[in-house]
């Protein structure tokens, strides 16, 4: 009796696992990966270039929500350095 059980408990395991890696899959398929860069801000140049992208904006709204959910600050704390 206690061999019947086991397998299937093994049986339950097994299919849960299925399952979990085909929802693993499919949601790599379905979103592209994400790839994140850093750059260091060496001049106000490149500060202003940066602000004017992600500016909260109409025009750059969807640029500015990007950063700050990927961030998760606001666009004001970045700084030179």
């Amino acid at each position: 009796m206690e061999n019947v059980e086991q397998r299937q408990a093994d049986s339950v395991k097994a299919a849960v696992e299925q399952q979990r890696k085909l929802r693993a899959d499919s949601l790599l398929k379905r979103f592209p990966r994400i790839t994140y860069q850093r750059l260091i801000v060496e001049n106000t140049s490149v500060l202003d270039s940066i602000r004017r992208t992600f500016a909260k904006q109409a025009s750059t709204m969807r640029n500015y929500r990007a950063l700050t959910t990927l961030n998760r600050k606001d666009i004001y704390f970045v700084r030179l350095g």
